[in-house]
């Protein structure tokens, strides 16, 4: 009986001792900050480099809306705002290398991190004579961007949509995993790949191959009714709708292949189940 008793004992003081060590880990002042009000923290950090010499940005985000804004200075503004609960503040950290401008938010590394809250927004004011290169990476957040004339643009989106108009690039590179592309009043070449995500492309004129890749998402193309180019539209179950007269060289349940006008340029189109749109 004295032993049961000393082992009752025992395992009472031991769930205790962790019922204390667990109310400590999440309601001392360390870890826990009272009701949610008291846990956000307002964000609001800014910098600013001249455009001379920059001839590269490169941005790096996770959960942050991206919102790109031309401008007529002569000065790159970086403005990161919103609010964080305070123990996952966080924060912009730039740099520039060289020729290069580094912009990235930093995030805290929490081992107990049962709660978190983010509602962040990265705006960068860019000057509209910048015409070099461009690159964007980020995890859960949007993209949106207008009004540039950029020699390269790269975007590699997980979980966020991307969102562009009244721009022109020499070359478009898009890499997306279900997040949604929509350009609209451009001209450019473009390869672009994603999973789930549908992409819509409005042209205000096809002057260059097309190059676009998906797994389950739809693609939909605007095109002058003006356009000359090669359809090679590759499938596994997508189906094509196509309001253009077409010289068909291949159609089947696989895809189709023709010419629309003369033939210029290349479109290429490969889904797995994917459907295909093409307007005028």
């Amino acid at each position: 009986m004295g032993v049961k008793i000393t082992i009752f004992v025992l395992l009472t003081i031991m769930v205790i001792s962790l019922s204390v060590g667990i109310s400590l880990i999440f309601f001392t002042d360390d870890y826990y900050t009272g009701p949610k009000s008291n846990r956000i923290e307002e964000i609001s950090q800014f910098k600013s480099y001249n455009l001379d010499s920059i001839n590269d940005i490169d941005i790096k985000t996770i959960s942050s809306e991206i919102n790109l804004i031309p401008t007529s200075t002569d000065k790159i503004k970086i403005h990161f705002h919103g609010s964080s609960n305070k123990k996952d503040k966080p924060e912009l950290v730039t740099k520039k290398i060289d020729d290069k401008l580094v912009i990235e938010i930093v995030h805290p590394i929490l081992f107990f991190d049962f709660y978190t809250f983010k509602d962040t927004q990265l705006d960068i004011e860019i000057p509209s004579k910048y015409s070099d290169q461009m690159k964007i990476e980020t995890i859960s957040g949007n993209i949106f961007f207008e009004r540039f004339n950029l020699e390269k643009l790269d975007l590699d989106v997980v979980s966020g949509d991307i969102t562009g108009k009244d721009f022109s690039s020499d070359n478009i590179y898009l890499e997306s995993i279900s997040g949604n592309i929509d350009l609209s009043q451009f001209s450019s070449e473009i390869t672009a790949n994603t999973v789930s995500g549908d992409v819509s492309l409005n042209y205000n004129k096809l002057s260059a191959d097309q190059d676009i890749e998906t797994v389950s998402g739809n693609v939909k193309l605007y095109f002058p009714r003006s356009s000359d180019f090669y359809l090679d539209f590759d499938t596994i179950s997508g189906n094509i709708k196509n309001q253009f007269q077409i010289t068909t060289d291949n159609s089947g349940h696989d895809g189709l292949q023709g010419k629309i006008g003369s033939g210029i340029f290349d479109v290429d189109i490969d889904t797995i189940s994917g459907d295909l749109s093409i307007y005028n």
